[in-house]
């Protein structure tokens, strides 16, 4: 962002991208992840702050879990406004691939799907984001950025 037209804007609200495999969740870690989700979704739903979320996930984590727990709120991805999945097509059936494998391709693919969407956003500007934002940056893909107008 121009920094002249820096100057004259204002932060109006945050755009979140997440990058989550169920590859990575040991034992129970899905239900930290499924808090997680629905904490994220209450955040953009209630309105207090305007949030736009992206979810970066694979095929595998989107079909098993957070397909079902969108569903089970009774929404479909596309009744949320601000709510973006980008749904990865890594092969994990592939038995050469171990989980640290896996999990590189993973990753790497969503660093560049999170690049690509915010590149595209000239709107958007590095900004400290609110502790309640973030505790949710678990992995160095996730990304928190201002909104700026």
């Amino acid at each position: 962002m121009d920094s002249e037209i820096f100057n004259k804007c204002s932060l109006v609200g945050w755009f979140i991208a997440i990058a989550r495999t169920r590859i990575d969740w040991k034992g129970n870690q899905f239900l930290s992840a499924k808090e997680e989700f629905y904490s994220l979704l209450l955040k953009l739903l209630n309105g207090e702050s305007k949030i736009e979320l992206t979810l970066v996930t694979d095929e595998f984590t989107f079909e098993g879990f957070y397909k079902k727990w969108i569903e089970e709120l009774g929404f479909s991805k596309l009744q949320l406004k601000g709510f973006n999945i980008i749904v990865l097509s890594i092969p994990y059936a592939d038995v050469s691939l171990n989980n640290r494998e896996y999990l590189g391709e993973f990753f790497g693919a969503a660093h560049i799907e999170i690049d690509e969407l915010t590149r595209k956003r000239p709107d958007l500007a590095l900004e400290c984001p609110p502790e309640w934002l973030e505790k949710h940056v678990k992995y160095q893909e996730d990304l928190m950025l201002g909104i700026w107008q």
